[in-house]
């Protein structure tokens, strides 16, 4: 037995980096893997599950990626990946949180890769991988899909820092260059990464390098790339929550602090934060975190020369200054994230990882007894850590679980009875749906997503005008809600008020030109009118925002043989084919277009098709009957008396 010992504690000591980064990838799959085969949550919708644009990726599309944000972030490369996902997904979210999962592995190898870099042995490196990987903290970062611009960014921006590290010791230009081009593929992936050329001046500043002309010069290159994308996403959130000066200086030190307490002790996080009260200087809350703050400056300044109290500290504030809040107003529905943490964490997790190293150092010394001792609190605290992760990941399964979450620990939140009571109502509970709807109103009354909520309610129970009062509401509520103006327009449309509905869509159209649906309804309200150019136009804007729409694939093809063009006709009924490849009435439908256009092997093949799908079909087995026995005719006779039914019966 003593032996036994004496070899774990050998190996411990001399692979103990490799095996904590093994037990990293390890502890994250289990931390991770009942979230898997989730639903699509919160902001999903906007990011992945409704975005035209990562639907079908081409060269324009690329273009209006480039050019496009979502909910007003510019985050290129992130949209670029969801696309090039989107073909293997099938509309589940288990590929891209596959994915996410991934991504966060390679990150844990980068950090892996920094802390070598830093100096410190494998032992300590392999700690601070570790702890990188199961920290509660990061959940939010890598169990929520849309939370993938903050993985993806933290990758590029280390693989960024592990360059610049190289650089300073080799001085290759190859790795300035590699620094540049990484530093700008963040940048692409969230705008946090503008925070890039200030860390390198911390990462100057670890490595003993003096502050001199050529260290500024190099960092003007990255800083000319990435501030002009930065202020992409700044200028759309200019001027949305401003406060006086000593608000100002109090919500700043409470939400830097608040992301410190969280790190060290990460206990009842939450996808939802609120503010402990109103801001001023009697508040407990914000009062202790200025004088904290105060505190954390003083020390940061007479510790300056212990790098692994110095580094961590300012690797920090560079990078998560960009996220701090002056305002109790303004943009976001909370003042804080988790997952804002993902990145300026790093340098805590480093000096964790050397704090450790240096722990066992001294306790092997002391025997095995103090070893084992040691290593078994450790232990017990990554234990925990992992439990708290674990169960942290578990309420971002759906949207049941994140909001009834949120709720147990904010009985009185608006936001999370608005969502929770969608996620009811897409499963068809209404009943549910309508108590949140309604608690939700009640607590924030001046909230026109609220009543827009409601009025898709009234909507779904056929309670027409109590729907049209309640997006009245959110319209005079918020002018400029969209939705509320497309669902007005529908609900005028049915009520046979076109003209004014038609204004309701058009508006809606202007203010939210991403959403397909919103086209469709157009298009149809201008089919209505017979003001079928119109129509038209709105239908293929709809089907360029998102070519699934199978019911304005058939709108269009039925649009085109009435007027004659068979060839449009014939594309749009293939497209239905795409998606609904064993559509019997489509291949009918095309099997008298291709008689029409003289085409009889393509007519016999979708007339066989349909009657292979449905072998009851008549319409399709009097055309193939008629097609077979007139096949000598002159054409022109053979067109006579074609059965083309109609596709959706």
């Amino acid at each position: 037995m003593r032996n036994v010992l004496e070899i774990i504690i050998r190996v411990s000591s001399q692979r103990q980096g490799f095996v904590l980064l093994v037990l990293a990838f390890a502890f994250t799959a289990v931390i991770y893997r009942p979230v898997m085969p989730g639903e699509f949550v919160w902001d999903d919708q906007g990011h992945f599950e409704s975005n035209p644009l990562i639907r079908r990726l081409t060269v324009s599309r690329v273009g209006e990626i480039l050019s496009s944000t979502v909910y007003d972030i510019y985050i290129p490369l992130t949209m670029l990946s969801f696309a090039l996902e989107y073909p293997f997904s099938r509309g589940s979210p288990a590929v891209s949180r596959i994915n996410n999962l991934f991504l966060h592995g390679g990150v844990l190898v980068l950090v892996y890769c920094l802390a070598l870099q830093a100096g410190v042995t494998e032992r300590a490196a392999g700690m601070a991988a570790f702890i990188f990987g199961i920290h509660p903290m990061h959940v939010e970062a890598v169990a929520w899909i849309s939370a993938r611009k903050d993985v993806l960014s933290t990758f590029f921006y280390f693989w960024a820092l592990l360059q610049y590290m190289r650089y300073l010791r080799t001085r290759e230009r190859g790795r300035y260059l590699l620094t540049l081009f990484f530093g700008l593929l963040s940048m692409l992936a969230k705008p946090m990464a503008a925070s890039l050329p200030v860390a390198l001046f911390v990462c100057d500043s670890f490595t003993g390098r003096r502050l001199t002309r050529l260290s500024v010069l190099e960092k003007l290159p990255l800083a000319l790339m990435l501030f002009p994308l930065a202020w992409f996403t700044l200028s759309r959130n200019l001027g949305q929550g401003t406060a006086p000066l000593p608000v100002s200086i109090l919500t700043w030190f409470w939400t830097f602090m608040f992301y410190l307490r969280k790190f060290f002790i990460p206990f009842n996080l939450c996808p939802l934060y609120d503010w402990p009260g109103p801001v001023s200087w009697p508040q407990e809350a914000y009062r202790n975190a200025l004088l904290a703050g105060m505190a954390l400056g003083g020390s940061g300044y007479l510790l300056r020369k212990r790098k692994w109290f110095y580094f961590p500290v300012m690797f920090y504030v560079a990078t998560i200054f960009l996220v701090l809040r002056t305002s109790p107003h303004g943009v976001g529905l909370t003042p804080v994230a988790d997952r804002y943490m993902y990145l300026p964490s790093l340098g805590f997790c480093l000096a964790l990882g050397a704090a450790y190293d240096r722990l066992s150092r001294a306790v092997e010394n002391k025997g095995r007894g103090y070893f084992l001792g040691t290593q078994a609190v450790v232990g017990a605290i990554a234990g925990l850590l992992v439990f708290s992760a674990f169960h942290q990941a578990l309420i971002w399964k759906d949207g049941y679980s994140l909001w009834g979450y949120v709720l147990r620990r904010d009985p009185g939140n608006p936001v999370a009875h608005g969502n929770l009571g969608l996620a009811f109502l897409r499963d068809g509970d209404k009943e549910s749906a309508r108590k949140h709807f309604l608690s939700a109103v009640r607590l924030h009354s001046m909230d026109a997503q609220n009543y827009n909520n409601l009025g898709n309610l009234f909507y779904e129970e056929g309670r027409r005008q109590e729907a049209k009062q309640c997006f009245e509401m959110a319209l005079r509520l918020n002018p400029a809600h969209a939705q509320a103006h497309s669902n007005y327009g529908v609900v005028l449309m049915e009520g046979g008020d076109y003209a004014r509905a038609q204004r309701f869509l058009a508006r809606a159209a202007a203010l939210s030109p991403g959403q397909p649906d919103i086209f469709k309804n157009l298009g149809n309200v201008y089919l209505l009118q017979n003001k079928d150019v119109l129509a038209e136009h709105a239908y293929l804007q709809a089907l360029a925002l998102n070519p699934s729409l199978l019911y304005v694939h058939s709108v269009l093809a039925d649009m085109y043989l009435k007027k004659g063009d068979l060839d449009k006709a014939a594309v749009h009924f293939s497209e239905i084919l795409i998606y609904e490849p064993d559509n019997a009435r489509v291949h009918n439908s095309l099997g008298a277009i291709y008689i029409k256009k003289f085409d009889p092997r393509r007519a016999v093949y979708h007339f066989r098709e349909a009657l292979r799908i449905d072998p009851h079909y008549g319409n399709a087995r009097n055309n193939l009957n008629i097609l077979l026995a007139q096949t000598a005719l002159p054409p022109e006779e053979g067109n006579a008396g074609w059965t083309m039914g109609k596709p959706w019966e």
